[in-house]
């Protein structure tokens, strides 16, 4: 008896048999003739690897019976080949499956496997159109439905054919648009989703979904083996409702700002996961759990986003890219702010603009240690406060540090 490989071992040297959920499977198209040639699928095993693969159109067939999505299975005999470098994945294994007449398929019963129903590899929302730019290499996206528009009919290689914009929005407030067409809004359907949410906001993990830059513009859109979750209940979706949305009040020796802390950013100052805070506070909405009251009164230098953001029910405020905590008596000398468009690029700007962000300058780097930097800085932050249509433009960056000492900060800002 052939033993059982974990996926995370499977490679081209190794025999075995797998045990895994059929997570996906779609057409193999022949792109010269549209014609479809085989079928390609994705598996999942127990300890959460995922393998993608392809049968001939014929084998399938055969077996499209007990090779179905979501059925868990024994798969023995198959063979196995390499990816290349520049070879289109869905999932990261370095290797792909394939199956011949030889393969054998044998449905196991769901109640002994405890194998997970969905595979993800989240990409950041930020690194679409910077980071991430193939069109040809599917990702992974998750996010709050921000909102999306009513389903329109547009004529597509010469047919009416349904079609949809959804718009996502991530943690740090960033939005990309998914484009569905014909029964992709049918799979999603958006308005179902909303319709059953009670007015509460509606989370989406997509898998698989192709970048497109059309007119200077990505965007995400729909191919065959994009699959969308938006159930609450689904564990990565649940891990991202449990993440730190936190506003934190600030000051140094010119004044007061508020600044926010979201996601990992917040983990990495608390320490602890959003979750684990929950699960070990018992307290009420209004008193702070400990991990976070331990940080009132503590010194760090905050790089902060140049533009307000959309932190709650239209409060704004600055969100901070990166912190580092203090010791000691360290300070932090800031650059000047522009603002109206107007070039003032002082030497500690031209200095700062040779670092990178995880290149944080200490207080050696930086010579110029006047106040009047401070006091420009936090006036603007006030003003901002004050008049929301005015920005703080910098030539060099858009992320500025400042030292400051968290003050307090609001425990309804954790979700």
């Amino acid at each position: 008896m052939d033993s059982v490989l974990p996926i995370s071992q499977v490679t081209n040297r190794v025999q075995g048999v797998i045990h895994a959920r059929v997570l996906k499977i779609w057409q193999a198209i022949d792109t010269k003739n549209n014609n479809v040639w085989g079928m390609n699928f994705v598996l999942l095993d127990k300890e959460g690897g995922a393998i993608q693969g392809v049968m001939p159109i014929n084998f399938y067939r055969r077996m499209e019976v007990e090779f179905v999505e979501g059925n868990i299975c024994e798969i023995g005999r198959f063979t196995v080949e390499h990816i290349k470098n520049s070879g289109f994945r869905t999932v990261k294994h370095d290797f792909t499956l394939y199956f011949s007449g030889q393969t054998y398929v044998t449905p196991l019963d769901p109640n002994l496997h405890d194998i997970p129903v969905c595979y993800f590899d989240f990409k950041c929302l930020e690194d679409i159109g910077t980071k991430i730019t193939d069109e040809k290499q599917p990702i992974d996206v998750i996010g709050r439905v921000s909102h999306f528009t009513t389903i329109e009919e547009k004529m597509a290689n010469g047919k009416p054919t349904k079609m949809q914009t959804v718009y996502m929005t991530n943690e740090s407030g960033h939005t990309v648009e998914i484009t569905l067409w014909a029964h992709f809004v049918d799979q999603l359907d958006i308005d179902g989703v909303y319709a059953k949410s009670n007015n509460q906001p509606m989370f989406l993990a997509c898998s698989s979904v192709m970048l497109k830059h059309y007119q200077g513009k990505y965007s995400l859109r729909a191919y065959a083996a994009t699959r969308f979750y938006t159930d609450r209940g689904i564990k990565e979706i649940k891990e991202y409702l449990e993440s730190y949305k936190i506003l934190w009040q600030v000051e140094d020796d010119t004044g007061e700002a508020e600044f926010s802390a979201i996601g990992n950013t917040a983990q990495y100052m608390i320490g602890e996961k959003a979750s684990e805070v929950k699960d070990n506070s018992n307290l009420d909405c209004n008193e702070l759990p400990p991990p976070l009251k331990k940080l009132i009164g503590k010194k760090y230098k905050f790089t902060i986003s140049g533009k307000l953001q959309v932190l709650y029910k239209n409060h704004r405020a600055y969100n901070i890219i990166r912190s580092e905590l203090i010791i000691g008596n360290e300070q932090l000398a800031l650059p000047a702010i522009t603002k109206d468009g107007e070039d003032k690029t002082s030497e500690i700007e031209k200095k700062m603009s040779a670092f990178e962000e995880d290149d944080m300058p200490t207080s050696n780097d930086l010579k110029d240690n006047s106040s009047g930097a401070n006091k420009t800085l936090l006036k603007e932050i006030k003003q901002e406060f004050k008049t929301p249509k005015k920005k703080i433009v910098s030539p060099q960056k858009s992320q500025t540090p400042v030292t400051s000492i968290v003050k307090k900060n609001d425990p309804k800002q954790k979700r």
